[in-house]
């Protein structure tokens, strides 16, 4: 079903992330040798590991740990015990968006390379060119911005 990695500390957990960029982390309260939202801070700091979805598992229930969390970098907050449901769905959720959003940023990079050659040519003669360019750019954008939106959006409904 799911292949599963575990650390017994920050440092171990930081090289596996760094080096087998798991779809997902789920960080329990305390490492043995630091807090979980150390490690959560850590691997959101970090380009390599900044997109990978983070669960933080927090014993305590109240609005105050999990604001701690999300302040950390969790993507998503469980409170223990976990209901398996939940944690199986949550899963799902942030593995989907993580597809997506690595997509994305495939699509970026595709775009910027197609756009670079286009940036290198005298702009004088090819106004009208520039135009249909910028137009389809500026499409590219706001589909990305509407799915940014709906990931914002989603995270807030999922706080409440």
């Amino acid at each position: 079903f799911y292949g599963v990695t575990q650390a017994g500390g920050l440092t171990e957990a930081l090289n596996l992330a760094r080096r087998d960029r798991p779809d997902l982390v789920v960080i329990g309260s305390d490492l043995s040798d630091a807090p979980g939202l150390a490690l959560c801070r850590r691997l959101k700091a970090e380009p390599a590991t900044r997109s990978i979805p983070v669960v933080a598992m927090v014993a305590e229930a109240s609005p105050r740990a999990r604001v701690a969390a999300l302040r950390a970098g969790a993507d998503a907050v469980l409170t223990q015990p976990i209901d398996t449901d939940v944690l199986l769905a949550r899963l799902r959720n942030l593995r989907r968006r993580h597809a997506l959003t690595e997509e994305l940023e495939i699509c970026e990079g595709a775009m910027l390379e197609l756009a670079e050659p286009e940036m290198r040519r005298p702009l004088f003669f090819e106004r009208e060119r520039l135009r249909n360019w910028a137009l389809t750019l500026a499409r590219w954008i706001a589909q990305v911005s509407a799915i940014v939106s709906l990931r914002t959006t989603h995270s807030l409904a999922s706080i409440r």
